[in-house]
C-alpha cells in the first residue's frame, strides 16, 4: 500500500522492540487477578504503552473486529491500526501521527494520559470499507511494575449519535417544514388574499411537500446504506438535465436567496448511467453545503465534465474552510451547525464511494474557494463489473 507523505504532529512515531513488547505483555497476561477483572468489563478496554501500542486487550475489545471478520492480533497495534481507521492506514507512521489525528478525541485522550492526566473525549472513526463508529473515550494513566502505562476504555455511541440525529431531523427540521405547509395551507383557505396571491402559494406549497419528502428519504437512504440494504436502480441520465433541475430545486429555497448558482457542462449532451436518485442526494448536498458557505450576493458554480470512461462534478463556492473542518469534514455526525448535524458530508462519501463506484475529493484554499470533486464512472454497471473481475 502506498503511504502519503505526513507532518508529524505528536513524538509518538517510534515503536517498542519486540523484546520490550514481549516482557510488558508478559506483565499482565501473567497476572490473572488483573485478566479476570479487566475481561468483565463491558467496554471495549486495552492497555497502551509509552508507545500508544496495545499490550493488553479484553475480550470484548478483540471481539470487536472479529465479529466484522477482520480478525488480527491486536498486541503491539494501535489504537486507530486496529480499527482500520482510512488515517493510520494510509500513513507511513501509523496512528496517531497524520495532519488529522490533531483532531482526533482518541489520540488527544491518549496522549494526555501520557502527560499525566485523565481525560474524556469523544472519537469518530471513518474506516477503510466506508463505514463509520463514533466512540467515547476514557483513559487514565497508571503506574505497574515501575513502568507507565494508560488505560483506554471505549464506549460505541454510534448508535445514540444516530438517534440524535434522528431527533434532529423529526423534531425540528421537519416539523418546521411541516409547519410551513400548514401556514400555507391555512392561507389558501382565506378569502382576504387575491387569486394571484393563492397561485404564489401553491407554488410554495409545492415546494415545501418536495423538500418534506426529501429530508424523510435522505434518512431513509443513510440508514439503508449503512445497513448494506441500499438498493441501486440505474438508468441513463442526461447531465444537463439533472443540473437544471437541482438548479431549479434550489434557487427557490430561503438558503440561495440573492445566491447566483451557475452551471458549466462539457461536452453540453454528456450522459452517463448510473442510480439517479443517489447522483441527486450526493450533488444535492454538495450544492447545499457551498450554498450554506456563500454570503448574499455571492454564488457558487456546477461543473460536469468527462475524460475517457468517468465524469467529474466539481462545485466550486468562494470561501475556505478552516484547518480543523478540513480534516474532519467527511466524519460521521461532524459539522460545524451543533450537535445532531454532520451527516452531508458524510453521506456525500458513503453514497460516492460505496454504491456509485466513485471518489470525492476537495481543495480549499483562502486565494481559490472551495471546490468538491465527485469522480464517478461513465456506466455504474461496467464498473462493478470490473471490480468483479
Amino acid at each position: 500500500m502506498k503511504k502519503n507523505s505526513v507532518n508529524i504532529h505528536y513524538p509518538y512515531r517510534e515503536r517498542s522492540s519486540a523484546n520490550e513488547l514481549k516482557f510488558q505483555i508478559s506483565l499482565f497476561e501473567q497476572n490473572n487477578a488483573f485478566t479476570e477483572l479487566i475481561n468483565h468489563i463491558l467496554e471495549f478496554v486495552a492497555i497502551l504503552n509509552q508507545k500508544r501500542q496495545i499490550i493488553y486487550a479484553n475480550n470484548e475489545f478483540k471481539a470487536l473486529m472479529n465479529s466484522m471478520g477482520d480478525s488480527c492480533d491486536v498486541l503491539g497495534m494501535r489504537p486507530g491500526e486496529y480499527l482500520k481507521c482510512t488515517h493510520a492506514m494510509h500513513s507511513e507512521f501509523g496512528c496517531g501521527t497524520t495532519d488529522y489525528c490533531k483532531y482526533c478525541g482518541a489520540n488527544q485522550a491518549i496522549c494526555n494520559s501520557l502527560d499525566g492526566k485523565h481525560d474524556l473525549e469523544t472519537c469518530r472513526i471513518l474506516r477503510e470499507d466506508g463505514s463509520a463508529w463514533e466512540l467515547r473515550i476514557r483513559t487514565h494513566p497508571f503506574i505497574f511494575h515501575e513502568e507507565s502505562f494508560v488505560f483506554l476504555a471505549a464506549m460505541d455511541i454510534s448508535h445514540e449519535s444516530r438517534r440524535r440525529a434522528l431527533e434532529r431531523v423529526f423534531f425540528h427540521d421537519i416539523k418546521n417544514t411541516a409547519g410551513s405547509i400548514q401556514g400555507f395551507t391555512k392561507m389558501l383557505s382565506n378569502d382576504r388574499f387575491k387569486p394571484e396571491q393563492k397561485n404564489e402559494f401553491r407554488e410554495i406549497l409545492h415546494r415545501l411537500s418536495y423538500q418534506l419528502i426529501d429530508e424523510i428519504e435522505s434518512q431513509q437512504q443513510i440508514l439503508a446504506a449503512e445497513e448494506n440494504i441500499l438498493e441501486r436502480e440505474i438508468q441513463e441520465i442526461h447531465i444537463p438535465d439533472l443540473l437544471m433541475m437541482l438548479r431549479e430545486n434550489f434557487i427557490h429555497l430561503p438558503l440561495a436567496e440573492n445566491k447566483e448558482i451557475k452551471i458549466a457542462i462539457t461536452p453540453d449532451s454528456l450522459t452517463m448511467r448510473t442510480d439517479k436518485t443517489l447522483l441527486q442526494r450526493v450533488l444535492g448536498n454538495c450544492i447545499k453545503n457551498a450554498l450554506e458557505a456563500v454570503p448574499k450576493g455571492a454564488g457558487i458554480t456546477l461543473i460536469a465534465t468527462r475524460k475517457n470512461d468517468q465524469i467529474t462534478f466539481s462545485i466550486h463556492n468562494p470561501g475556505a474552510m478552516p484547518e480543523a473542518v478540513k480534516r474532519q469534514i467527511f466524519q460521521r455526525s461532524f459539522s460545524t451547525k451543533g450537535p445532531g448535524r454532520g451527516l452531508g458530508t458524510y453521506s456525500i462519501r458513503l453514497f460516492t464511494e460505496k454504491y456509485l463506484n466513485g471518489s470525492v475529493r476537495f481543495t480549499s484554499r483562502e486565494e481559490t474557494g472551495t471546490t468538491f470533486y465527485i469522480i464517478l464512472p461513465l456506466s455504474l454497471a461496467e464498473a462493478r463489473e470490473k471490480n468483479r473481475l
